[in-house]
């Protein structure tokens, strides 16, 4: 039995975000779907399980282009992140 992976998708384009989620539990409905709308809330979230103790997602659907903060903006910050939890 293989575990359950989650991904979070971070796109503005709440289409996309949608058709993707559908797409992903349509085929893997054991998996977790996690959307945030831009890369700030995003990383509002992954600190927030962070904290919790919770995984970080297992892979990352990220838009580039996104108001508030961008996709190059959040890798930036979420290198930052993820290498004081490794």
């Amino acid at each position: 039995m293989s575990k359950t992976k989650s991904v979070c998708i971070i796109d503005d384009d709440k289409v996309y975000t949608f058709g993707v989620n559908k797409i992903i539990k349509s085929h893997l409905p054991e998996n977790d779907v996690i959307t945030y709308e831009n890369g700030k809330k995003a990383l509002e979230g992954i600190k927030e399980m962070i904290d919790s103790g919770s995984e970080l997602p297992d892979l990352i659907l990220l838009d580039i282009d996104m108001p508030e903060m961008n996709g190059w903006d959040f890798l930036k910050e979420f290198d930052k992140i993820r290498s004081t939890v490794e």
